[in-house]
């Protein structure tokens, strides 16, 4: 009874490994071709805000789902992810345009953040290079709710290297959404004022948005510094 018990238990976990590996190849062809498309678009379009910008134009009611869904892709497919911050601030104006990145932003999180912790480091080395998988490495001994904040305050490490080595790591999902919201919320209002004004950007604008940044900036280096004592 032992033996038939123990067979069908190493069954059932080898079934449920093949079904990670499925979603697994099916995530990163999904993400792959999402990606080419981007890239296809900024190689033929060339990459700037102005450019992004006509293309979301010119997608008229779709336009804020592009949006949503780039930010989402960001969080899979590397690519100046402030680029559309600008293009939706251009478009939308401030409170949308940032509404908008935000939510995509968190979308893209949330869905890198469960994959890495069901699918495991195979899915996140195949994510990353030798050189990103060395970063996460260094960031997850150093994880904790105050580092998740300082990361998102402060964004020396990647966007997505964060989602990963959260994932990969004892981080709650709670701990992981709070801090992933209200970290980006300064960085994102930043980008979509600066391409809703950055037509009729005077000298006065640019040095607010400029000392806004250096604010969240040393906030967050200042929680970072917190942490390592």
């Amino acid at each position: 009874m032992d033996n038939d018990t123990t067979t069908a238990a190493v069954a059932a976990a080898q079934a449920a490994a093949r079904r990670r590996a499925v979603i697994g190849a099916i995530a990163l062809l999904a993400v792959g071709a999402l990606g080419a498309l981007v890239a296809v678009f900024w190689i033929a379009e060339g990459l700037d805000a102005a450019s992004l910008e006509a293309f979301m134009r010119g997608l008229g009611g779709w336009g804020p789902v592009a949006i949503v869904a780039l930010m989402v892709l960001h969080c899979f497919v590397p690519f100046p992810a402030e680029l559309v911050a600008l293009g939706a601030g251009a478009l939308f104006g401030v409170a949308m345009g940032a509404a908008l990145v935000w939510l995509g932003a968190m979308l893209g999180a949330a869905l890198s953040f469960a994959l890495a912790r069901r699918l495991g480091r195979p899915f996140v080395a195949a994510m990353l290079s030798q050189k990103g998988l060395a970063k996460l490495d260094a960031w997850t001994e150093r994880q904790g709710t105050v580092s998740l904040l300082a990361a998102r305050l402060a964004p020396v490490v990647a966007f997505n290297l964060v989602n990963y080595a959260a994932g990969l790591t004892a981080v709650r999902w709670p701990v992981f959404l709070w801090t992933t919201a209200v970290g980006i919320v300064p960085i994102t209002l930043i980008c979509a004022t600066f391409g809703a004004t950055m037509r009729t950007l005077d000298g006065w604008v640019t040095a607010a948005l400029l000392a806004a940044a250096a604010l969240t900036l040393a906030a967050g280096w200042a929680l970072a510094r917190r942490r390592g004592k």
